[in-house]
């Protein structure tokens, strides 16, 4: 399931908005690519000065991921390399 927020940030129970929307296997990475692009922009281009706490937490969550990423990097490479050959 995909988690997102709708709306302007929350300040109390009744603005507060969560939609679960599945993500799709055939575009899960697709999508999730893209949307870490737009976070990695907006971290380099410096539009994270005004962050609530739930995306200073989502950041926190951002960047551990990364890192699991990373330890999936051998992984994440057989499975490239398979779907190269099977392609």
């Amino acid at each position: 399931m995909h988690f997102c927020f709708v709306g302007s940030i929350p300040t109390t129970p009744s603005n507060f908005k969560l939609i679960i929307m599945p993500n799709m296997s055939y575009c899960r990475f697709e999508n999730t690519v893209n949307d870490m692009q737009d976070c990695l922009n907006a971290i380099e281009d410096r539009e994270v000065n005004d962050l609530s706490d739930y995306e200073v937490k989502a950041l926190q969550h951002f960047l551990e991921l990364g890192r699991v990423i990373v330890d999936y990097e051998d992984d994440i490479q057989e499975i490239l390399d398979r779907q190269h050959y099977d392609g």
